[in-house]
């Protein structure tokens, strides 16, 4: 089945946005030994908000299904897709290639989600053998060559999706993404970059004050026009520190921030409210989209205005 077919089979119109997932996950019986891994999250839960595009990169460069289990190998300081049974079998450069054409197809993604230990879909789990006999973990081919060609772009494995905390962080980061993708398609200059990073402040905060003070400084340098790769630069800083897991704690920090701001016009009743639902978040009895609904009853004004934290998105909806 090509991968044209399958999206049309997997389009769905509640978000706008697009992630690529390893088709196995999605129940797709793919597997090498005409099996699937289907992932409930994914194929039930994600799927009713977002559109999915299955990808199968074995199947895509003819290896069917079922098909003689392959395995990646270090020689001579490179890294092949070789069979586990028949060494002979070598589909590296097919494997290759087929990733450099997807990662051109999936430009405008916002996220992957790929198959742990795939030796073609892996991002860091694949076990790969060395040369000397031994082992170690790293990427797939597949996975490694969309990752080459799309720096950017959220990727995760499946089985660091199994808190609502890694779920919510993902979709945080593919959301992010997204704004980002578009708003540097826009070719902005210094002042539209410095208002975008103003609109992102508390969403980066929540990943961490060491990254974002580091991203301002870097701001901070910035003379006249931006020069060429400045904007590469900032994309890479900045979902570095989106990628970044967000905890409770720095939730917190954020919220109280915001409260912070809105507390001069504030009468005691609605400060008291707003105070006891930000703690209650903190001690772990309230959800962050429900301190984020209470927060949203208030004008966002000042520096409050256009801040992509308060902004409902799917990554709260998701949030359970």
């Amino acid at each position: 089945m090509s991968v044209s077919h399958k999206l049309r089979q997997t389009q769905h119109p509640k978000t706008d946005l697009r992630l690529a997932v390893s088709a196995c996950l999605m129940g797709q019986k793919v597997r090498y030994d005409g099996a699937d891994k289907l992932h409930g999250f994914v194929a039930q839960t994600l799927a009713q908000w977002v559109e999915l595009i299955p990808v199968c990169p074995e199947v895509e460069i003819g290896m069917g299904v079922p098909r003689p289990p392959i395995q990646v190998v270090e020689a001579n300081g490179r890294l092949r897709a070789v069979g586990v049974d028949n060494p002979g079998l070598d589909v590296t450069r097919e494997m290759n290639r087929f990733g450099r054409s997807m990662a051109r197809q999936l430009v405008n993604i916002d996220g992957y989600i790929f198959k742990a230990r795939s030796p073609s879909c892996g991002v860091s789990s694949t076990p790969l053998r060395r040369q000397d006999g031994g082992w170690k973990r790293g990427a797939g081919l597949f996975a490694a060559r969309i990752m080459h060609h799309l720096p950017l772009l959220p990727v995760v494995e499946e089985s660091a999706l199994e808190s609502p905390e890694q779920r919510l962080n993902f979709i945080q980061c593919v959301e992010a993404y997204r704004r980002w993708r578009i708003f540097a398609a826009q070719k902005p200059g210094r002042a539209q970059l410095n208002e975008y990073h103003r609109q992102e402040r508390l969403s980066l905060m929540a990943h961490g004050a060491e990254g974002l003070r580091r991203l301002e400084q870097w701001l901070a340098t910035l003379e006249g026009r931006l020069r060429k790769g400045d904007l590469e630069t900032y994309g890479l800083q900045y979902m570095r520190q989106i990628a970044r897991q967000a905890s409770r704690r720095r939730h917190g920090v954020v919220l109280r921030h915001i409260a912070a701001q809105y507390c001069p016009g504030l009468d005691k009743k609605h400060y008291l409210r707003l105070k006891q639902v930000i703690d209650g978040y903190v001690r772990g009895d309230q959800r962050l989209v429900q301190v984020l609904a209470e927060l949203r009853q208030f004008p966002h004004n000042g520096p409050l205005a256009g801040q992509s934290y308060l902004q409902p998105g799917l990554s709260f909806k998701l949030e359970v």
